[in-house]
């Protein structure tokens, strides 16, 4: 199986997105343009989203998601469901809420590695870096 079918049912079984959502994006996954004979897609950009710090009682939180950009126009319901809800809470508390992006619009305009979200979360029981990019 290749990896982004395999990160597809990863985020499947741990409930990260739906049933639906997920077969809705391995469905775009075998309609992608540049899909090489043995399946997946070949050297494509993927939209990243790493969560990396601790909560309180110095628990850990690291996300390391990458979708092919060739999926970008499915990614609006779905990413604020990869993001713990403890980050998007301390997001919110910042003033972003990443739940109403229009990832598509964005990843059409987008550079390789320009960040969409970048921020660093240092309050009493929460430290954290949350980074959306392409790459």
């Amino acid at each position: 199986m290749n990896t982004d079918r395999q990160k597809i049912l990863e985020m499947l079984q741990e409930g990260k997105i739906t049933a639906a959502e997920a077969t809705e994006l391995l469905d775009a996954l075998e309609r992608a343009p540049d899909k090489p004979a043995g399946g997946g897609v070949k050297n494509s950009k993927k939209l990243r989203v790493k969560v990396d710090g601790n909560v309180e009682n110095d628990n850990k939180i690291k996300v390391d998601v990458a979708v092919p950009l060739a999926l970008g126009h499915m990614l609006d319901g779905i990413l604020g469901s990869c993001i713990p809800k403890v980050a998007h809470d301390e997001l919110r508390k910042q003033g972003i809420d990443i739940s109403g992006l229009k990832i598509g619009e964005l990843l059409e305009s987008m550079d390789s590695d320009e960040d969409i979200v970048n921020v660093d979360i240092d309050n009493d029981d929460v430290k954290m870096k949350v980074r959306v990019y392409v790459g």
